[in-house]
């Protein structure tokens, strides 16, 4: 969704949960009536090509970098109008199947963590979450990515029922069904950041069938084991 300075809708782009904004936004572009004076967007619009388009069209970008890039100028008076789209989309979550591309799912775990900040570099920036909403004063995040979802909390010592030690999460893992696996193990690649499991094609039988997945394990920050599978469809019981 696209939003002028007054914070008022101008225009939106439909698209599947899983997929990433940022093709949709040239197009959005196109649709305001007149040139900004700058466009501000948040750093899932990271993109050289992107910035390059804004400034060819007359504007000037407001897009911070990912933390895993280069810093790029972004002054923090001029990002500071985000605020206006997120306002907009506070007032159409009151609708949230519409306004969050999504309906909550009757299990979302909330994982218990040591630093926020460094979590969601990890699920969002490496495994390509983004956070539906936020409480910040709570140090909390709600996160999703296709019919995924998981809550984030930074620990504050309220539900603990016991001793927490590293790794977090023993015992369990949490599987999440992605697109494409490689475009994330080269993120990971990239960021130097260990596989708990190496990639392998597996399959489990569900009943007369068997489903196939090509699968990783990672983990998070705080240890809790990540199980990134591609899905590979059925075949028949050898």
């Amino acid at each position: 969704m696209i939003a002028d300075g007054a914070g008022r809708a101008v225009a939106f782009a439909l698209a599947p949960g899983q997929a990433h904004e940022l093709p949709h936004a040239v197009p959005l572009l196109a649709r305001l009536p007149d040139v900004p004076l700058r466009v501000v967007a948040d750093r899932g619009y990271s993109s050289h090509a992107f910035r390059q388009h804004i400034w060819n069209s007359g504007a000037r970008p407001a897009v911070p970098a990912k933390r895993n890039e280069a810093p790029v100028a972004c002054p923090d008076w001029a990002y500071a109008s985000r605020r206006l789209v997120e306002n907009l989309w506070a007032r159409l979550k009151e609708w949230r199947a519409v306004a969050t591309r999504y309906e909550k799912t009757a299990l979302t775990p909330e994982l218990a963590v040591q630093d926020l900040d460094a979590s969601l570099r990890f699920w969002c920036d490496l495994l390509g979450f983004t956070v539906a909403y936020d409480r910040p004063a709570a140090r909390f995040a709600y996160l999703a990515q296709g019919g995924a979802q998981i809550m984030l909390c930074q620990r504050n010592g309220r539900w603990d029922t016991g001793v927490l030690e590293r790794p977090y999460g023993r015992g369990v893992n949490f599987q999440i069904m992605v697109d494409r696996l490689a475009p994330i193990l080269t993120g990971l690649d990239a960021a130097r950041w260990p596989l708990f499991e190496e990639p392998s094609e597996v399959w489990y039988r569900t009943g007369p069938v068997e489903c196939g997945q090509r699968e990783c394990l990672v983990q998070d920050p705080d240890g809790y084991l990540v199980r990134l599978a591609e899905n590979l469809g059925q075949r028949q019981p050898e």
